[in-house]
């Protein structure tokens, strides 16, 4: 189970930077076989993620990516609400990440508000939520989170004057989405 898996990573991280390929390899594999036999309602991703040793950051964050892209790919009915959950299981453990994994902070935090920016208003929503009442009352956060905001805000006007036409009104609702939850 859980404990064994771990133990095989403490072993294989044990051996230094010569078996950090392998490591590599097989956390993300063994995530990608855990997404896709696993309901997203388990929390054995977030706790592997969180448990080990080592967490390869561009790997771990376009793992987390994933996670959160299945809810564009997702049809109507159940496979959306499935698609939901496991975008809350992705935001989860970002928010997980940021406050337990002072090394992933950054990337984490970074994810989170890119997905706050998204095309798709449920992942965006969810993804604000998070960033607004979660990260942004954190004083640490905060600088990166208002500069974050700014420079959507910033891009926003940069667009519209480049632009002969007007912006379209949702490019401009789902710009201000954050800036507006954060005021």
């Amino acid at each position: 189970g859980h404990n064994n898996t771990v133990l095989i990573f403490y072993a294989l991280f044990s051996f230094g930077v010569s078996r950090r390929a392998l490591y590599n390899s097989l956390l993300l594999r063994v995530l990608r076989c855990m997404r896709a036999n696993l309901p997203p309602h388990n929390t054995a991703i977030p706790r592997l993620v969180l448990e080990a040793p080592f967490l390869p950051q561009r790997e771990t964050v376009e793992f987390l990516k994933e996670i959160m892209s299945s809810l564009s790919k997702s049809a109507a009915g159940e496979e959306e609400d499935e698609a939901l959950e496991w975008v809350a299981l992705g935001l989860s453990t970002c928010r997980r990440l940021v406050f337990e994994r002072p090394v992933m902070r950054a990337a984490c935090l970074n994810l989170a508000l890119r997905c706050s920016m998204d095309s798709n208003a449920r992942l965006r929503s969810e993804a604000v939520k998070l960033v607004a009442n979660d990260f942004y009352p954190v004083s640490y956060l905060q600088a990166d989170i208002e500069e974050f905001a700014l420079l959507a805000l910033r891009q926003l006007t940069t667009q519209g004057k480049a632009k002969e036409e007007s912006l379209v009104a949702a490019d401009v609702a789902r710009q201000m989405e954050l800036f507006f939850a954060l005021c």
